[in-house]
């Protein structure tokens, strides 16, 4: 049985996920790291990335808004300004549509068409580096405020 340790992975908003992980992957100021139980103590930077959790069998990617991490050899404490679940290209284009349904006039159609193509271009680049592409498109957000700005 591999070494586990405690995960926390904390946002503004409160706790996002506390679980026991044999590893973590995220993106540093100096680089890509993988964590595991006994790691040296370290705090860093967390970039802008994809964010993966490895627990017994399965693996969990996420996309981290960039923040900090504190490692400790056992505990492993993520504080991110925000963290979304990876979306697949399928998931993402389900999205899309969606939110070309929701779209009030011009300006929200060429903001939503522009917020669509730049994520699907960043989908299909990281693509190659995942199974599941990584992307972080907060659509619910997006389409509470095109509802509000219907009034």
């Amino acid at each position: 049985m591999v070494a586990e340790f405690e995960l926390k992975i904390v946002t503004p908003e409160g706790l996002f996920l506390q679980a026991k992980a044999t590893m973590v992957e995220l993106l540093t100021g100096a680089g890509q790291i993988g964590v595991m139980a006994g790691h040296q103590p370290l705090m860093a930077a967390l970039e802008i990335g994809v964010l993966t959790v490895c627990r017994e069998r399965q693996r969990e990617v996420y996309y981290a808004g960039g923040g900090f991490v504190r490692v400790y050899p056992e505990q492993v404490l993520v504080m991110a300004i925000s963290i979304r679940q990876q979306m697949d290209l399928e998931a993402f284009e389900g999205v899309c549509g969606r939110m070309r349904e929701l779209m009030v006039d011009a300006e929200d159609a060429a903001q939503i068409q522009n917020a669509c193509e730049m994520a699907r271009q960043r989908l299909t680049q990281t693509s190659a580096l995942s199974p599941a592409a990584a992307t972080e498109l907060d659509h619910g957000r997006l389409i509470s405020a095109i509802k509000r700005k219907r009034g």
